[in-house]
């Protein structure tokens, strides 16, 4: 599954029960990448690629940092549309400087950027 941008599985609909087909998008984020310093408190753009969108995605989305193996509890940004491709957020203040952080984009699924340094 590496290699697919997304596929189709079903779910069931809340209201019916019936079983529909869902598309699960994994885009390829492109900003932050590796080396990219960014600064506590300040605002920051995520990109990701939306080339390869399907048609219909999950309405979810949020935005997380992950520092090492952990993906910290706080969102960043939430509720905004995946097919926008950007989404600018503000790094806390109080998280501790590091070079083992990424960006999980959550959606259809969750993906991470490349490590980068705050």
């Amino acid at each position: 599954l590496a290699s697919l941008s997304a596929i189709v599985v079903s779910s069931p609909t809340p209201s019916t029960g019936e079983v529909a087909p869902l598309v699960v998008w994994d885009p390829r984020i492109l900003y932050p990448k590796s080396g990219v310093v960014w600064v506590r408190g300040q605002s920051h753009n995520v990109t990701w690629d939306t080339s390869d969108a399907p048609s219909q995605i999950s309405e979810q989305s949020i935005i997380r940092l992950r520092k090492g193996d952990s993906t910290q509890p706080t969102n960043l940004a939430a509720g905004f549309d995946l097919r926008s491709g950007r989404q600018q957020i503000t790094i806390p203040t109080n998280i501790p400087a590091g070079s083992n952080y990424r960006v999980v984009l959550f959606g259809d699924s969750g993906n991470w950027s490349d490590q980068f340094t705050i």
